[in-house]
């Protein structure tokens, strides 16, 4: 079950959560990202998006899951 704990950052077109995830045996923390995409189409801004998400998909760093 993912349960939102807080607000980590707020952007133009997105608000960034932390979550927990809990089992039985353990729990898990990530962050979720949630964005608007009915504003960054309207806005134009969907390259902008989609260059974001080829940055963070080609970034090497343990905090930064694999896309």
């Amino acid at each position: 079950m993912e349960e939102l704990i807080t607000t980590i950052g707020i952007g133009t077109f997105s608000r960034v959560f932390l979550t927990r995830h809990r089992a039985d045996d353990y729990e898990e923390y990530h962050a979720l990202k949630i964005m608007a995409i009915h504003d960054i189409i309207k806005l134009n801004q969907v390259t902008h998006v989609n260059d974001e998400r080829t940055i963070l998909g080609n970034v090497q760093h343990p905090f930064i899951v694999n896309l």
